[in-house]
């Protein structure tokens, strides 16, 4: 029902009804119902405006909301957007969106998300940026591609590719954005470790990572930080004599009460974008190449990890009320209130 409606549907009111309710103010029944009426058609017109606000045209030369995923980091000094738009998107040429001179405005890992090499998909990881430093020898010259069409072309560039050093270039590689001097690295998401130690052999782990911090929710009332861990100890644990076999997601009955914040240099030119979370059942989830990778450890090495951490490093305890906690209690408030208001 819209506001006219409403409008309309007062006006229908029986005058009989008027005056049985309320006799003594039945001649002032219209000068009543005009105010409810325009507070009706004022709160209607309201919402609907909040509810459906008046869209706006993206700027020229910007991709498009609704087909994109974006997030925003910063490179240097200066803010830069990152645009992933999903494989096979095809953006309205009429949108005046990714044109070629626009295009060329973005930055080499935003542009490129594909690249072409070993028979093998790469696609460009989060933050993109590789130090030299971990740069090895070169190994092939090689194509990348955008993950979207651009005036209804896919561009491609030809690259070197690099191998990065320690790394296994089955799961990851560098590429050389000659105009800037940079190094981005492109990894395989899909590539499948048989075991945990065939994961460490192929990204060096034991050399490469280091853990910062770790966080046990007890999924009660707290959240607890671990912080300067003794990342050799808790690797000692971790690789001892295991051959924990790759798995399948184990569903959503397994809990990841237990993470580890993972710094992997070579991998990346942010912190906190790996994790490795552990439930209490013995499994491992493995965050990395922006994929999830799982694997059974069994209980004991499991609990040997968490008690571990536990008992030998600095906590820090936060209290929270969960998320549905916090909702009754709001809905409670507001029901209190309204009925303690006095009656008008």
């Amino acid at each position: 029902m819209n506001e006219f409606e409403i409008i309309q549907a007062l006006n229908e009111i029986d005058d009989d009804l008027i005056e049985k309710a309320n006799p003594k103010r039945s001649k002032q029944k219209y000068f009543k119902l005009i105010p409810v009426a325009a507070c009706f058609v004022i709160i209607c017109t309201a919402i609907n405006f909040y509810q459906n606000p008046k869209p706006s045209a993206p700027p020229t030369g910007t991709p498009v909301d609704a087909i994109r995923e974006s997030t925003t980091q910063t490179v240097g000094e200066n803010a830069t957007e990152i645009v992933v738009i999903p494989e096979g998107t095809k953006v309205d040429s009429a949108t005046e969106v990714f044109v070629k001179e626009e295009f060329e405005k973005y930055p080499f890992y935003s542009k490129y998300g594909i690249l072409r090499f070993n028979s093998k998909k790469y696609s460009v990881q989060y933050g993109g940026d590789c130090d030299k430093k971990y740069i090895d020898k070169k190994i092939a010259n090689a194509t990348v591609e955008s993950f979207y069409e651009v005036e209804s072309e896919i561009m491609k560039a030809e690259i070197s590719v690099y191998k990065i050093k320690g790394i296994s270039t089955d799961c990851a590689v560098a590429v050389k954005d000659e105009k800037a001097d940079k190094y981005y690295y492109y990894a395989d998401q899909r590539f499948k470790f048989k075991s945990l130690n065939d994961m460490e052999k192929k990204l060096k782990l034991k050399t490469n990572m280091t853990f910062s911090y770790a966080r046990y929710d007890d999924r009660k009332a707290s959240v607890t930080n671990y912080l300067n861990l003794n990342s050799d100890k808790i690797m000692e644990i971790l690789f001892d004599n295991s051959n924990a076999k790759a798995v399948n997601d184990p569903g959503i009955k397994t809990h990841f009460d237990f993470e580890l914040n993972v710094v992997i240099p070579c991998l990346s030119s942010q912190k906190d974008v790996h994790w490795i979370c552990i439930s209490e059942d013995g499994y491992l989830r493995f965050h990395i190449f922006d994929d999830y990778k799982f694997f059974f450890i069994g209980k004991e090495k499991a609990q040997d990890i968490i008690e571990y951490v536990k008992n030998n490093h600095k906590s820090e305890k936060k209290f929270y009320i969960t998320q549905t906690d916090k909702h009754e209690q709001l809905v409670t408030e507001v029901i209190s209130q309204a009925a303690q208001r006095p009656k008008s």
